[in-house]
């Protein structure tokens, strides 16, 4: 997995998609991958709701995500308890162990996380400077409501300048169903057609300073409106490498949204899409992490063969007849392990001649 990661970086395949034409965006989250009524191991973590007891295995993964809709596998972390631990294993603390491993496998790659509010702590912002990482982080009230009721207070005040409105105006079908008469007549149902309205609106703040003043923000918002619904209304806390500007602020956010991808294309689809994630394909402890490990790696393949050049579909019709062409080499031929060259031996002499 890591190898092929590298390979994709060294590359350059998603050049095009990088942030500001430099930054990687890697989104991180945790999630469930196996679960249990009795204890299954050692390193089980446990979860209890009303008196009813869960065993289950977590992993944090790391998966680059892009506009284009890819969510590759980067790198994992899992989230478990230690030998006679006082206390459990928590994300943050996985997340702090998985950003140093990103660092080192990556030491020149410039990288900026897309994280969830969870990680809208001082600690995350401390670690990800030390290793000269960026960030956009969704700000939410419940994680630090002193300060996201303060910054928002602030960003309300003295940055009511800084608003940037999208506004697109198109035409649709609106389809009614058939009448009696229609249906009787054979004839097509009278369609009309209706403006849609899709505002966006996009506010930033460079500099917010806590009130305690050790610590500042730049936050920038996000609010989108659809035929008078509210869609969206996000809030990010975002670095100070990235600049926020009016320049970039709308490209930013929108890799914001991006988050979403490892949810959806990520976790989602390997649970929902024919990978089952959480099948138990072993009790083994070991094992399970193998299978998880290969089930990125077909996830991998799978989003390079759909949505790159890896394969031409044109020539195969579909996804799923490439799918079916490969089971059958697999059932049908015979792959061979390529022979060893002969050793050979370079001794080196003086001339004394």
């Amino acid at each position: 997995q890591q190898k092929m990661a590298k390979g994709l970086f060294r590359g350059r395949v998603f050049e095009k998609d990088r942030l500001l034409q430099k930054y990687h965006t890697i989104a991180i989250d945790g999630y469930k991958t196996y679960t249990f009524d009795y204890p299954h191991c050692e390193q089980c973590l446990v979860q209890k709701q009303e008196n009813v007891a869960t065993w289950m295995h977590y992993k944090l993964g790391a998966k680059l995500v892009t506009p284009t809709g890819f969510c590759l596998p980067v790198a994992h972390q899992w989230v478990e308890n230690e030998e006679n631990y006082d206390k459990q294993d928590c994300e943050i603390k996985a997340f702090y162990r998985l950003a140093r491993k990103i660092r080192k496998m990556y030491p020149r790659l410039p990288i900026c996380l897309l994280l969830d509010g969870l990680f809208a702590i001082q600690p995350v912002f401390d670690l990800l400077d030390e290793l000269g990482m960026q960030c956009i982080i969704v700000f939410k009230e419940g994680r630090m409501p002193e300060a996201f009721k303060w910054v928002m207070k602030m960003k309300k005040d003295f940055a009511q300048d800084n608003v940037i409105v999208q506004r697109e105006e198109k035409e649709i079908d609106v389809r009614h169903e058939r009448t009696h008469e229609e249906r009787m007549l054979r004839s097509n149902p009278k369609n009309e057609k209706r403006k849609f309205i899709k505002e966006t609106t996009y506010t930033w703040m460079n500099g917010v300073e806590h009130w305690d003043g050790e610590r500042t923000f730049n936050v920038m918002t996000c609010r989108e409106v659809e035929d008078g619904e509210v869609n969206c209304n996000y809030v990010w806390l975002v670095s100070d490498g990235l600049n926020l500007s009016e320049d970039n602020v709308v490209q930013l956010a929108e890799r914001g949204r991006c988050r979403w991808t490892i949810e959806n294309q990520g976790i989602n689809t390997q649970k929902n899409g024919g990978y089952h994630l959480e099948h138990l394909y072993s009790r083994d402890k070991v094992s399970m992490k193998i299978w998880c490990a290969i089930l990125d790696i077909a996830h991998t393949i799978n989003q390079l063969i759909e949505k790159g050049s890896l394969i031409v579909k044109a020539n195969f019709g579909s996804i799923r007849s490439i799918a079916r062409i490969m089971f059958e080499h697999f059932r049908y031929f015979t792959f061979k392990k390529p022979p060893q060259r002969k050793r050979i031996q370079i001794r080196l002499a003086w001339d004394t001649s």
